[in-house]
């Protein structure tokens, strides 16, 4: 007990920092800050083996993906241990490491994958042969394409992916990246939360290899695809390898750049205040 309230009083001493930061904070100030955030969640963390995992196949049917560790980590920041469990279960299956517990009503597994599409393909195909869920969703970070009207923070749901990188490449470049649709069910589902507090905006998402630091391409991407409302670099992978396996899949993200990179004080603030979708 006393383990835990230590803990509880840390964790809690964190978020006052991170809700009233230093006058002269900076954006090394909050990675300390995380720092601080995984030493005390390890002693939350029930590690098990591989047939231990096994036992919960049958019963969990939802799995998260993200692709970085401060994606990973504001994840299991609101997860909470399922029934009967003092911890959040983590354990390992060859190159992916899976926790369980519970989001908001369910049970879930969070996993991690590299950047890029190859990757998340290749942790999402491997995810999907050992867990076979019903539902898989995408969440984290990506980029806005309408700085007018959006905002760091705000949510990107997919309607349907777009791999914007494959085209014919000649005299004009023409696209042939075919739309990966979201799963109708899971649209549904997030049309009709009415507890957001962000702004969300549903559409079509570009997905690509490249991390985006480029007004011109940027530009480029526009007028190619002036219905998207902004991209990543996980998307089509992720969607792909569940569209082919028959599982309900969406994507949501949010916004913390416009697909070139202008970090400042102020847009720090406000992504790590709302940074990315609590479900």
């Amino acid at each position: 007990m006393e383990v835990k309230k230590d803990i509880e009083e840390s964790q809690s001493k964190i978020t006052s920092e991170i809700e009233n930061p230093p006058k002269d904070m900076q954006v090394l100030y909050y990675s300390s800050v995380a720092e601080e955030i995984l030493r005390t969640r390890e002693n939350t963390l029930e590690v098990v083996d591989r047939n231990t995992l096994e036992l919960y196949v049958e019963d969990i049917k939802i799995i998260v993906f993200t692709a970085t560790e401060v994606e990973k980590d504001s994840v299991l920041e609101i997860l909470t241990p399922i029934n009967k469990k003092n911890s959040i279960i983590q354990g390992s299956i060859k190159n992916e490491t899976y926790y369980i517990g519970k989001l908001g009503l369910y049970d879930i597994v969070l996993t991690m994958c590299r950047p890029g599409s190859v990757q998340s393909a290749l942790s999402s195909c491997d995810a999907f042969h050992f867990w076979k869920p019903k539902i898989a969703i995408l969440c984290g970070i990506g980029y806005g394409l309408d700085k007018k009207n959006q905002d760091f923070g705000d949510v990107l749901v997919s309607e349907h992916i777009v791999p914007y990188e494959v085209e014919r490449v000649g005299k004009k470049n023409i696209p042939r990246g075919e739309p990966i649709p979201s799963s109708p069910i899971l649209l549904n589902r997030f049309k009709h939360v009415r507890s957001w507090n962000h702004q969300i905006i549903f559409g079509q998402i570009l997905s690509g290899e490249k991390l985006l630091d480029n007004k011109k391409i940027r530009k480029e991407l526009i007028n190619k695809f002036p219905n998207a409302k902004g991209g990543d670099m996980e998307g089509a992978g992720f969607s792909l390898a569940a569209f082919r396996r028959g599982i309900h899949w969406i994507m949501v993200k949010g916004i913390c750049d416009f697909a070139y990179i202008r970090i400042t004080i102020k847009s720090v603030k406000s992504w790590i205040r709302k940074p990315y979708p609590r479900f």
